[in-house]
């Protein structure tokens, strides 16, 4: 079910789509520098026995915190982000890039990146599922920004 939410920017006001949402606490946990792999992950615990890893595929701009509290993630609006940020206005221009928002901690961090998957897995702390031909922990998709 896709969920839809009135953001205020600029006085401008927009409908955005609802990605994930998750009151987990989550933290920046790798990236894979050769193909811009950017993992968030809220790992296993005492709690909750599975890992949510939220990979966003071809970074461009991230303005983001290391760790989030409660973590919502959204589509943002390209055309309000590139002109506050004119260093990714000609990546945003494409429609295959897109503008994520993340709502945690009572802030909103914002990311520029082709697209985001979140994935639910097993893996051990110093196991990651970032990588082009040999990942792991990708098996069970939870959502992703393309739906």
């Amino acid at each position: 079910m896709e969920m839809l939410s009135l953001i205020h920017l600029n006085k401008k006001v927009f409908m955005s789509k609802l990605i994930f949402s998750s009151n987990r606490l989550f933290t920046i946990f790798d990236f894979f520098i050769s193909h811009s792999q950017l993992l968030i992950r809220s790992s296993k615990n005492d709690d909750y026995d599975k890992n949510i890893d939220i990979i966003f595929f071809d970074v461009k701009f991230q303005q983001i915190n290391t760790y989030f509290k409660g973590f919502k993630l959204r589509m943002g609006d390209k055309e309000i982000f590139s002109k506050k940020y004119p260093s990714v206005k000609e990546y945003l221009s494409s429609n295959e890039n897109n503008l994520f928002e993340i709502d945690a901690n009572n802030e909103i961090y914002y990311i520029a990146a082709s697209f985001a998957k979140v994935y639910e897995n097993e893996l051990a702390f110093n196991e990651t599922s970032l990588g082009v031909l040999n990942y792991q922990g990708r098996d069970v998709e939870i959502t992703n920004s393309m739906k």
